[in-house]
């Protein structure tokens, strides 16, 4: 079967290989891949992820460029490492659905709070330089300068950085590196 473009059959030879190996490292990517892939297990979360009855969605990513829409993605703290796929997959899901040209689209603002806890996702440091002319603003929130020179490098902050509207630092009288940014960032000035 040829499901999502061929995805299941490879996906399944992978485990067919893996588990019938010698070398631990097959089974080892195998288990790493069935830890990281837990969250699927959850009611919850299969029950978000499900093809509804009836078949017709009550709600597409795609709503929030064409209707007014709010939507709102909460996790409790303690939940947030464990399902982190889960943020990612949505995450990743909602940029692509809004890089989708829409007829009478609206703009849309991201707020990704814990933007630290999704970890280095390439599509956005690449919707940061492309989604603005798509109508599509991203406001991470991050505690220091370091949690976004940690994930993304130099060159992933600094495209960030550029790329954003306005910079609102608060509360940087403990961060000698955010600090240095403003500093950098604001000039000599008189």
């Amino acid at each position: 079967h040829n499901g999502l473009g061929g995805l299941v059959r490879q996906a399944g030879n992978i485990m067919i290989a893996a588990m019938a190996g010698k070398d631990g490292v097959e089974k080892g990517a195998l288990a790493l891949a069935q830890r990281a892939t837990s969250w699927l297990d959850d009611d919850a979360i299969a029950g978000v992820l499900s093809e509804p009855e009836g078949g017709q969605a009550l709600f597409a990513m795609e709503d929030l460029k064409s209707a007014p829409a709010s939507l709102f993605l909460v996790l409790p703290p303690d939940y947030v490492m464990d399902y982190s796929g889960f943020l990612r997959l949505f995450v990743k899901a909602a940029l692509s659905a809004m890089g989708a040209p829409v007829a009478n689209g609206r703009e849309c603002l991201f707020l990704l709070d814990e933007f630290y806890s999704l970890g280095k996702l390439d599509e956005l440091t690449e919707a940061a330089g492309r989604m603005r002319s798509y109508g599509v603003h991203l406001w991470p929130f991050l505690q220091t300068i370091a949690q976004l020179l940690d994930v993304y490098g130099k060159q992933g902050a600094e495209t960030f950085m550029t790329n954003a509207a306005a910079h609102i630092f608060l509360g940087t009288d403990q961060d000698p590196d955010g600090l240095e940014h403003i500093s950098r960032r604001l000039g000599v000035t008189n």
